[in-house]
């Protein structure tokens, strides 16, 4: 039932770690049946390394991804896990509806491309500044990763507007993502798979991601949120 079977294994030996301190997880209702009534709140503030099991390089990438719901910012780094040396480095602020980009490659090179956002925020939490970016969603059900005493998450299909639907694991305890497939659609009118699993999750942020990239910076006022 669920799309996470055939990376079990995977996840098994990963390192995910539960963040520490106080998280707001949202009012997770269960219904009689003891299952949740709608997805959890992620922590507000969080950060991840993403790998993407479907991309056509295999592992050779890794992304760091944060998030900070509050102010509605999302930033990424992406490294070349054999050289690391950085490949690209992108901020969004939803907020100012505009995401910024530096690519280490290409004609580019070095260059900050900014385009606006094509999309509100999206995030699982069920609450009324989500209510417009959420078209709909599904429970898929549960499981345990690691065993009797290791991670029980619950699975959802959500669809967001501008064509995301995502299947997503989250665990019970602390809303924390696992495994995530996003299918999306391009601008040739295709569909864009992805599978992305996340370890060493936490609440500490370096605050470097939530920031314009330096070339950015540099062109402009750097005042965001």
């Amino acid at each position: 039932m669920l799309l996470f079977t055939a990376t079990t294994a995977l996840l098994l030996s990963s390192v995910l770690a539960l963040p520490s301190g106080t998280m707001d997880m949202g009012s997770q209702m269960m219904n009689n049946m003891g299952m949740p009534t709608h997805p959890c709140c992620t922590p507000a503030r969080w950060q991840g390394a993403i790998l993407d099991l479907k991309s056509a390089t295999g592992i050779l990438y890794v992304t760091t991804f944060a998030q900070d719901a509050t102010q509605e910012l999302e930033g990424t780094v992406t490294v070349n896990r054999m050289t690391e040396e950085i490949v690209s480095q992108t901020f969004t602020d939803f907020k100012t509806k505009m995401t910024y980009s530096v690519n280490m490659y290409g004609d580019k090179k070095g260059q900050c491309m900014s385009a606006p956002t094509t999309h509100d925020f999206y995030e699982t939490c069920h609450n009324n500044k989500t209510s417009n970016a959420v078209l709909g969603y599904q429970y898929e059900g549960n499981a345990t990763l690691g065993g009797p005493s290791g991670l029980m998450y619950d699975a959802w299909n959500i669809q967001f507007t501008a064509g995301m639907n995502i299947t997503i694991a989250l665990t019970r305890t602390g809303c924390i993502p696992v495994l995530e497939n996003v299918m999306t659609s391009n601008a040739m009118g295709g569909i864009t798979d992805s599978l992305f699993l996340f370890n060493d999750v936490t609440t500490t942020v370096d605050d470097a991601l939530l920031k314009m990239p330096a070339a950015c910076a540099a062109t402009n006022s750097g005042v965001v949120g």
